[in-house]
């Protein structure tokens, strides 16, 4: 999946920069992520937090179920 390709297309339906959909995606992760309710603790990722690529790929995969 080419992460910068999708930032873009939801940035031009918006009216809003790359960077911002970037940013406002990741700290929608992060704030979800810090919710000790929520499953996305259930992320593999390889850092304390999942990156918004590892938070799709493991959407997309449960969605494959």
């Amino acid at each position: 999946m080419n992460m910068k390709k999708l930032y873009k297309k939801i940035a031009q339906k918006h009216g809003v920069t790359p960077e911002e959909v970037e940013r406002d995606m990741q700290t929608a992760i992060n704030s979800a992520y810090e919710d000790p309710n929520f499953h996305a603790q259930k992320i593999p990722s390889k850092g304390a937090m999942p990156t918004i690529e590892e938070f799709i790929n493991y959407i997309s995969e449960q969605n494959e179920e």
